[in-house]
């Protein structure tokens, strides 16, 4: 017989680490980038050890620290993160929906 089991172990699931909190809108770059043309940067979470990276949003270079909109919630999801959840794409959908369920009571 063959005996196959998924190993997922405990993942770190930090939504709430918000990196927009880090910008510094008073940095000398920022001026750099406006006389390029750029007037707008994304702020995104990198995935350490899970698949749920953080909250990342839209920021103006015009010397504002609030983000344009709602923040969004980055995710690593696919084959790039299928490592982390016992090489099964299944299994990341499921804890997906299992994170959104508990989070919603």
């Amino acid at each position: 017989t063959v005996d196959s089991t998924l190993k997922i172990g405990e993942q770190p699931l930090r939504p709430e680490f918000d990196v927009t909190l880090a910008y510094n809108p008073a940095s000398v770059l920022i001026p750099v980038a406006r006389l390029d043309g750029i007037g707008f940067t994304a702020l995104g979470a990198a995935t350490g050890g899970g698949f749920v990276a953080g909250q990342g949003g839209v920021m103006r270079l015009d010397g504002s620290a609030d983000p344009i909109g709602p923040r969004a919630l980055f995710l690593r999801l696919g084959a790039a993160a299928s490592e982390l959840t016992g090489q099964s794409r299944a299994a990341q959908w499921m804890l997906l929906q299992q994170m959104v369920d508990e989070a919603r009571g």
